[in-house]
Formats: structure tokens, sequence, C-alpha cells
């Protein structure tokens, strides 16, 4: 599971891979990768997807 940050600032986790869409990664307290989205598309593609 990959794990995004919606722009509401809740995390989803969601069996997809963040290529596609409009992100930037950075690395939590634990060293898990996170996806934050930075834009309505990129939070609608996700959510559809």
């Amino acid at each position: 599971m990959t794990r995004f940050l919606l722009r509401s600032g809740k995390f989803v986790d969601v069996d997809s891979h963040p290529n596609h869409l409009d992100v930037v990664s950075f690395r939590n307290r634990r060293g898990e990768f996170i996806y934050a989205l930075f834009s309505d598309e990129a939070e609608q593609d996700l959510l559809n997807s």
C-alpha cells in the first residue's frame, strides 16, 4: 500500500503507484514514504482510480 497525504491533511492508503500523479514525496519519522498531492486534479485522479 502507498500512503498519500490529501490536501485536507488526511492520509489515505491506496494500492496505486504515484508515478502518474502530481506529488512530492518525503519520508516520515519511521522511514516510510509519503506522497503529498499537489492539486485538485491529482487528488481526483487518485480517488477515482
